[in-house]
């Protein structure tokens, strides 16, 4: 029961971080803008999920290392265009080059030639930009997957949420006044929760 109660406050802390990483609280507090802040503070919140043994230099090594190739690969690389889920179908030129800057797209335009940009195009780009980099990592926990695999959905399911119940953005505060917003939070905390509960 400790473990579900700790998952769920660690959940929440990832949330947090997650929306700040996306640019949340900066409007009121400019010094939060700094990449350079948000990532040792990301790398420090992920750090705990690899440490068994703090006796352990070796594991403290790892954990590090884990944390930061999440960092890196799982959390700071864009997401290009895709986080609309299929809302902006004719993107802009520089949107495309944003679809092209990962291999991701290839996978897509093979699939969905005549689909380009819709919500299946944009559904499976984020799904592959999400759970690939997960793939090093389920050699500790196949699980791990899961996670990338539900960040699609997440964000699907926000932007539904918000264009039929529009009511919900009204008196949202700044920092949750968007679906996007939303799923930053709610990609955050499945991510702490998940990754608590497969350690």
């Amino acid at each position: 029961m400790m473990n579900v109660l700790f998952a769920i406050f660690y959940g929440v802390l990832m949330g947090f971080w997650r929306r700040w990483f996306g640019g949340g609280f900066a409007d009121k507090y400019k010094w939060l803008e700094s990449r350079g802040l948000q990532a040792i503070i990301g790398i420090f919140l992920m750090m705990p999920i690899f440490l068994y043994r703090l006796d352990s230099w070796l594991n403290w090594l790892l954990a590090i290392v884990f944390a930061v190739y999440l960092y890196a690969q799982f959390w700071s690389r864009g997401h290009g265009a895709c986080f609309d889920i299929g809302r902006d179908a004719n993107p802009s030129i520089s949107a495309i080059e944003r679809y092209n800057e990962r291999w991701y797209h290839l996978v897509c335009d093979w699939l969905l030639p005549q689909r380009k940009y819709g919500f299946a195009y944009d559904f499976v780009y984020m799904s592959l930009r999400y759970t690939c980099p997960l793939v090093p990592m389920a050699l500790l926990d196949w699980r791990i997957l899961l996670i990338g695999l539900s960040v699609s959905p997440i964000y699907a399911f926000c932007h539904s949420l918000g264009e039929r119940e529009s009511w919900l953005l009204e008196d949202a505060p700044e920092w949750l006044d968007k679906p996007t917003k939303w799923a930053e939070l709610a990609t955050g905390f499945i991510f702490g929760f998940g990754m608590w509960m497969i350690r």
